[in-house]
């Protein structure tokens, strides 16, 4: 079964991180593949307690020109 590609605005990153249910179902699903726009990993490393650490494990994929 093919995945389904998403892209998730920051709104919706922010309510996983909260631990929101429906969100937390979202990234738990083993059928869809999570991406977000560069905007909005650049609002979220702006949220206090966030930051790029190197060595952190990436919450999503980042959307890239080539799969457009």
């Amino acid at each position: 079964m093919a995945k389904i590609r998403l892209l998730v605005d920051t709104d919706i990153l922010i309510d996983y991180l909260k631990k929101i249910k429906p969100a937390k179902a979202l990234f738990d699903s083993r059928i869809t593949d999570i991406y977000c726009s560069i905007l909005s990993k650049k609002e979220l490393l702006t949220k206090p307690g966030l930051s790029s650490k190197k060595d952190h494990k990436p919450l999503i994929k980042n959307q890239s020109s080539k799969n457009r």
